[in-house]
């Protein structure tokens, strides 16, 4: 974004001249909001995914139902 943002200074805000730097901006967007839906769809389903810090409520109650405390 910081490279769109200095070639649009750099050509006073014409965005023909930064067409590459924008483009390359919206394709981080898009995957951005992909990757975002996949993991919201992981989270719905409760997937547990190797790795991962946070948790949903879902992942934990799979995850604990793996490792029951039995008495």
């Amino acid at each position: 974004m910081s490279v769109m943002l200095s070639c649009f200074k750099e050509n006073e805000f014409d965005q023909s001249f930064c067409s590459k730097e924008v483009e390359a901006f919206r394709k981080c967007y898009d995957n951005h909001m992909e990757m975002k839906k996949v993991k919201k769809a992981k989270d719905a389903k409760g997937l547990l995914t190797p790795e991962q810090k946070v948790l949903s409520h879902k992942q934990v109650n799979r995850l604990l139902k793996q490792f029951p405390n039995i008495k």
